[in-house]
């Protein structure tokens, strides 16, 4: 009697879904990796699920940036043309120590040298300080510093002080204005900020700051927050804001990294000497241009073809309190270390140059992560129509370590010729799961050995023990 053949209860499942099968712990492990990544953001500054009235939409990742972005922006990204921007130091070697020490002594020489400046004509003149009334308690000498920056033919830009909110405040850790100099009406006087980011690498823009004259702070308009160096740089050229890599940063509330260049600069004696005929010391006694060798021609006021017509003028002090932390070494500076004047020099040259880098996307960093990791289970994922992996184990892992290699090589592509870089957590977030997805694939195919060795070991034995029991009742017959 035939019977039809029945259906299998348990058909063989295909092997993707096998596979699908083996590696579900993928899903939970990926939550995991997700979780620790916003939490790293978050410690970074940034989180999807709270906003900060009063940071930045910039990353901070400082050190990564000096060790290895730095170095390749500064190959790659170059300066070109002449620079738009000169600086003007104010030294205690070359000028009278009491000029960096009392406050009233330097509002007249900044007078003086205000008017002289003028003479030699740049478009911009830019004093990287702030001032308030009641720091000089010598009405006169305020009274010449106002008039000298009112009546300059060429814009002045100065600094303007702000403080941190009460700690009462729902807002602690935001800026608030601080009451600056007032000027008379018509003044040819703009102010900016001079707040710089903990990371020096990136250019100050824009701060969002408050008013806290009554009892509940109120934002600001965005242009009352905008920088010493934004400020200068729209004075240069008024059209900067529309211009469409700052329209879009400035919207995105981002400080970009720049590049730093060595821009030309002088002594302040240097222009004294160089627009006046014989000038003379407070006291009266000649000032020794041609002995110190301070007098030079306008048209080339640095013995090197500098001529500050047109040009951008930054006037700042060279004191230990003013030296900021930087990656490299600049001469003649200490290692490690630029006064705040050069880098506001920077910053100003780089936003009229529009020389700056700009982080990826983040949805290009997320897309690009995705097709990473795609690429990677396909690499461990692939098999042939039989069923079995068309890599082993160890060209896999080659494979994964050549995909990370283009991933990296792309990235410093669109650093080179874009000016974008990614993140520090998607290089190390792909390098992380690389390593992982190949010792997670080790382990299981080690396991998976031992146990076929096991199986083969206990199949064996009881195969051994079934034929001892088949043999025995002959042995007693």
């Amino acid at each position: 009697m035939s019977t039809s053949a029945q259906p299998d209860p348990h058909p063989p499942e295909h092997w993707t879904i096998r596979r699908l099968r083996q590696f579900w712990l993928v899903i939970p492990l990926g939550l995991i990796l997700l979780a620790l990544m916003m939490e790293d953001l978050h410690v970074m500054g940034w989180s999807p699920f709270e906003s900060d009235a009063c940071g930045v939409a910039e990353l901070d990742q400082s050190s990564f940036s000096a060790k290895l972005y730095n170095p390749l922006a500064e190959w790659g990204v170059r300066h070109t043309g002449s620079p738009q921007v000169a600086l003007i130091y104010i030294d205690s070697s070359t000028e009278p120590p009491e000029l960096l020490t009392n406050t009233c002594a330097s509002r007249v020489f900044l007078a003086r040298l205000i008017q002289d400046l003028n003479k030699l004509n740049p478009n911009v003149i830019v004093i990287d300080k702030f001032y308030t009334d009641a720091a000089c308690g010598e009405a006169d000498k305020n009274a010449t510093f106002k008039s000298a920056l009112s009546t300059s033919s060429a814009p002045v830009v100065v600094g303007r002080p702000t403080h941190p909110l009460a700690d009462s405040s729902s807002l602690q850790g935001c800026m608030g204005l601080s009451s600056g100099m007032t000027f008379p009406p018509g003044a040819n006087v703009r102010v900016g900020l001079t707040r710089l980011n903990a990371d020096t690498l990136k250019v100050p823009t824009r701060w969002p700051v408050f008013d806290d004259s009554s009892e509940k702070p109120v934002l600001q308009p965005p242009e009352a927050g905008d920088t010493l160096s934004l400020v200068a740089a729209k004075a240069q050229w008024p059209g900067i804001e529309q211009s469409p890599p700052m329209a879009r940063l400035l919207d995105a509330g981002t400080h970009p990294y720049t590049t730093f260049i060595n821009l030309p600069n002088i002594h302040a004696m240097t222009a004294i000497c160089s627009a006046e005929e014989n000038p003379l010391y407070a006291d009266g006694t000649p000032i020794p241009c041609d002995q110190k060798k301070w007098k030079q021609d306008s048209n080339s006021i640095d013995g090197k073809q500098l001529n500050l017509k047109g040009k951008v003028v930054i006037i700042g002090d060279i004191t230990e309190a003013d030296m900021q932390p930087f990656p490299t070494e600049v001469q003649p500076f200490p290692s490690g270390q630029v006064p705040g004047v050069y880098l506001q020099a920077n910053y100003i040259e780089s936003l009229l140059d529009q020389r700056f880098l700009t982080q990826t996307p983040m949805w290009v960093t997320v897309l690009f992560l995705m097709l990473f990791v795609i690429g990677i289970y396909c690499l461990y994922w692939a098999h042939g129509a039989d069923g079995k992996p068309l890599l082993t184990l160890e060209k896999a892992g080659i494979g994964s370590v050549l995909l990370l290699s283009i991933m990296i090589v792309l990235d410093i592509a669109a650093l080179l010729a874009f000016n974008y870089y990614t993140p520090v957590w998607a290089l190390w977030g792909a390098g992380f799961f690389m390593v992982f997805r190949y010792l997670e694939s080790s382990g299981h195919h080690r396991s998976q050995h031992l146990l076929g060795k096991l199986g083969g070991a206990h199949s064996g034995g009881q195969s051994h023990h079934l034929e001892g029991e088949s043999k025995s009742p002959e042995a007693k017959g």
